[in-house]
């Protein structure tokens, strides 16, 4: 997932920059900015689709129950 890989990456390179040079350190660093990034994409993919597709055809049901129901007024 990418944005495990650009979590991983980033605590990397910031562990590397404030001088924890420890084997063990840069691991650990990159496995919890791995998780962080990857928990970060995948919570932004799910409001992505939810808002890109759900939300659409939530409205259109929605409309159609509207719909449904004026016309049952009108007979």
């Amino acid at each position: 997932m990418v944005g495990g890989s650009l979590g991983a990456v980033a605590s990397a390179s910031i562990a590397t920059t404030i001088g924890i040079v420890s084997g063990l350190s840069m691991t650990l660093a990159s496995v919890v900015g791995g998780l962080s990034g990857g928990i970060i994409a995948g919570l932004a993919m799910s409001l992505a689709i939810e808002n890109g597709i759900e939300k659409p055809y939530r409205d259109l049901v929605e409309n159609t129950q509207n719909l449904h129901s004026a016309a049952e007024e009108l007979e």
